[in-house]
């Protein structure tokens, strides 16, 4: 078995791979519209919800969608501050 040139030259070779959550999605061929719901889903950042449920009554008095949380947002999502 031949070895390549650049190795036998003594120059080091590395690969560096990009790592799969910060590689871009590829867009695709032969895509075609949504022609209902639920059908085609976009592809962003990752989001947190925030729900308070009383279980007895299954209430939700918040429910609070963001991409990130904190501790001083969660207990301004509730409202009483500890």
């Amino acid at each position: 078995m031949a070895t390549p040139r650049h190795q036998s030259a003594g120059v080091a070779s590395t690969v560096r791979r990009i790592p799969s959550h910060l590689m871009k999605a590829k867009l695709r061929e032969g895509r075609c519209p949504a022609s209902q719901p639920n059908q085609t889903w976009a592809m962003g950042k990752k989001i947190g919800v925030l729900a308070v449920v009383d279980i007895f009554s299954k209430f939700s008095p918040v429910v609070d969608p963001r991409f990130s949380y904190r501790a001083a947002g969660k207990m301004r999502a509730d409202g009483n501050p500890r």
